[in-house]
């Protein structure tokens, strides 16, 4: 990914890319059977 653009304006990462993807993935490991509880169930 190239951020070359918005790094010319001042701009810097706080994580890199490597570490939000495994946070984000770690995230939806955690979350995910909550969030299959949420799922509304079919009416008959």
């Amino acid at each position: 990914m190239d951020s070359s653009r918005i790094q010319a304006l001042g701009w810097t990462p706080e994580i890199s890319l490597e570490q939000g993807v495994a946070g984000a993935y770690r995230w939806y490991l955690d979350n995910k059977i909550a969030g299959a509880a949420r799922q509304p169930t079919a009416v008959a």
